[in-house]
């Protein structure tokens, strides 16, 4: 079997495979329509690549989507295709395990918090223009919060410059870290974020690697996140678009440390009973057993 991650990828990929007698099985991480309408990109060219996303996908023996929303949007586009699993993605707990929030602010040249937390692309869709402009209302019930922002993209600039507007010292950027130093970052804070304008985007990797952490989030409502986070008990949801209503989210966290720390034990037990890379492997496995199986067995005379 071949598994490829990218989609789309190189349009002979799937006829090259078959005609070695392997499986071709993609992974879909996002539908690519909602993130090429969410970074402004035109409807004609949205609906060009939703069609040869479609032709690629029904080309395949099976596909893994790593949503449940993810799942029910190809079957929609994809009517032809045989196979979907849903699979959703993992995170290893033990990488987690690193250092204290003081030792690791340290390390970070990071004075004392409480910080606020954010790992990840900085994209149109993750509502960081907003983030930032929930700082004032933040610093207003706590006056020594500051925001803490990881990683690198197109709306890098945009973000910097909402940043000046919020005054000095109030955000800080580490810029693109190595995976390595993902946990350090995470560490550092009192409470991370997770925002998403995207109507179908459930869950981020990102996500899991926060509650590895053993840290609260402050998540968007979008596709139901913020619902399944408040009832496992592990998050507080508010409305991205409103940089009030993640001020309040943040501050109900905050506010509340003995149930901020059990929201995040709360997360750490839940990644390591359903969402670890291991249990991740193990269901891709067991789909790429059967899809060869059944592959082995149309192929004989």
């Amino acid at each position: 079997a071949v598994y490829a991650r990218v989609v789309p990828f190189a349009p002979w990929l799937a006829a090259r495979v078959h005609s070695c007698g392997a499986a071709l099985v993609a992974e879909v991480n996002g539908i690519l329509e909602d993130e090429l309408s969410a970074e402004g990109c035109s409807t004609a060219r949205a609906r060009f690549y939703r069609y040869t996303e479609r032709l690629l996908l029904e080309g395949c023996d099976g596909v893994v989507a790593v949503t449940p929303a993810i799942g029910g949007r190809i079957r929609e586009l994809c009517p032809r295709s045989r196979e979907i699993e849903v699979i959703l993605n993992g995170v290893d707990p033990e990488r987690f395990d690193v250092v204290a929030r003081t030792e690791a602010r340290r390390t970070l040249g990071l004075p004392e918090g409480p910080w606020v937390g954010f790992v990840g692309a900085f994209y149109r869709s993750r509502a960081l223009d907003a983030l930032v402009a929930s700082m004032p209302h933040l610093r207003r019930s706590v006056p020594q919060a500051r925001l803490l922002l990881v990683g690198d993209g197109p709306e890098r600039p945009a973000v910097e410059a909402a940043a000046r507007a919020v005054g000095p010292d109030v955000v800080r950027f580490l810029g693109e870290v190595s995976p390595e130093r993902v946990p350090l970052a995470v560490a550092a804070t009192d409470v991370c974020v997770f925002l998403c304008t995207l109507p179908r985007a459930e869950t981020a990797l990102k996500l899991f690697e926060y509650m590895a952490g053993r840290r609260p989030v402050v998540v968007s409502w979008t596709a139901g996140v913020g619902e399944w986070m408040e009832r496992e008990g592990t998050g507080v949801g508010v409305d991205p678009a409103l940089p009030s209503s993640i001020a309040e989210g943040i501050v109900r966290v905050l506010g509340r440390p003995d149930e901020a720390g059990a929201m995040g034990e709360r997360g750490r037990s839940l990644v390591e009973s359903r969402y670890t890379w291991r249990e991740a492997a193990g269901r891709t496995a067991e789909f790429l057993k059967r899809l060869v199986e059944r592959r082995g067995r149309n192929d004989r005379p």
